[in-house]
């Protein structure tokens, strides 16, 4: 089996976080040869897999488990698009000549067949749901004559999850009169607001602020550090962003999400208090890159080479004890076509003896794939936002 990475960098990792809770690379139960990871002869191999690059460029996760199962159900991996023809295969360790295959769709006969594959020419959001296969007649998981049921993913590309930050940028003040909204877009009527805190903790909006229909709205929080992302109960989830709070006299202000590249940006040195006059230094991963009274830095045209660590303060007092300096924090540019990044994975028959391996994303397990994936992003950034 093999896992590729490919999106606009050079130098990709996969990582996999296993069901035991451990969280690991490539190199330590496969080998990485360029962008592919290739797994061989893995007795073990459940657990969400992803790629991910020194900058903190992450991809979309999957889940893959192995099973002992004569049987596996066969389809893509990724969500598949509506409208879009898709084609489910009942696969077996030994071959079955005219046996009479049953696929199930929630656990409701839907084919039975010696096909041994159920075809839908145009998937809808009706299509979406647990699917497995078997003989007929044994649909007994202790037979070992059928496949662990897998979900497969509907998805519409004119329906993405967003959520929006207002103010939009990853710093904040910590005061009485902080004010802080994010807000869920997509094709749900039902969005809550997830958050996963610098200590660990998995909470919802309702705990640390008031959700008013797409809107989850926070005041006077001591304490807003963390990750941040829609989620609805069927399991669509948006982007994450990465907030914080400080107590420092001054925040780096920048827009939230990726700038895309050759729009043009601005840089903000906020306050607490107005500075007239005052000479304000901006810095690019720990290196000045402009000193003057504006308080602000232009980028007319951004482009990768941008992208990197910010921050700000006065002129000649930028240590963090004086409370004159914002903390650091990422700024990221993406392209201006779509280049994002996505996994390829080719699942293969091993040879005999070994397990038989099966692909599954369901909405359950995935709510705790992206929890991992976004606390281990928090955990990136807040490893590097305070110099």
């Amino acid at each position: 089996m093999s896992l590729t990475c490919a999106g606009d960098s050079a130098e990709w990792t996969v990582n996999r976080f296993s069901s035991y809770g451990y969280l690991t690379h490539c190199a330590t139960w496969g080998s990485m040869t360029g962008p592919t990871c290739y797994i061989n002869g893995q007795s073990f191999i459940d657990g969400v897999y992803w790629c991910e690059t020194a900058t903190g460029l992450f991809s979309n996760a999957v889940n893959i488990t192995g099973t002992y199962n004569d049987a596996i159900v066969d389809f893509p991996v990724h969500p598949v698009t509506e409208g879009q023809p898709v084609t489910l295969r009942c696969k077996w360790t030994t071959e079955l000549n005219l046996a009479v295959i049953s696929f199930y769709k929630n656990d409701k006969l839907i084919q039975n067949d010696t096909r041994g594959e159920f075809f839908i020419p145009a998937v809808s959001k009706s299509d979406e749901g647990f699917y497995k296969c078997g003989r007929k007649g044994r649909m007994q998981w202790s037979a070992g004559s059928t496949s662990p049921a897998s979900w497969m993913s509907i998805k519409d590309v004119q329906s993405a999850a967003t959520l929006s930050v207002s103010p939009d940028r990853a710093q904040h003040f910590i005061t009485d009169t902080m004010s802080l909204s994010l807000t869920c877009a997509g094709d749900s009527a039902e969005w809550t607001v997830n958050r996963f805190s610098s200590s660990g903790y998995l909470t919802r909006c309702a705990t640390w602020g008031s959700m008013t229909g797409p809107t989850c709205y926070i005041n006077g929080q001591s304490s807003i550090d963390g990750v941040y992302w829609c989620e609805t109960a069927t399991g669509l989830f948006s982007n994450a962003v990465n907030i914080s709070g400080t107590y420092n006299n001054a925040i780096v202000d920048f827009p939230v999400h990726p700038v895309t590249e050759g729009q043009p940006v601005t840089l903000r040195c906020k306050w607490t208090t107005e500075l007239n006059l005052a000479v304000i230094s901006f810095y690019k991963n720990d290196k000045l890159i402009q000193n003057d009274t504006r308080g602000e830095f232009f980028i007319p045209a951004v482009s990768k080479s941008d992208e990197g660590f910010y921050k700000c303060g006065r002129k000649g007092r930028m240590q963090r004890s004086a409370g004159s300096t914002s903390p650091a924090s990422w700024m990221s540019i993406k392209g201006d076509l779509l280049t994002d990044v996505i996994v390829i994975l080719m699942v293969l028959s091993p040879p005999g003896g070994e397990p038989f391996y099966n692909t599954l994303i369901n909405p359950t397990l995935f709510n705790l794939i992206n929890l991992m994936i976004r606390g281990y992003i928090f955990l990136f950034f807040n490893l590097f936002c305070c110099f």
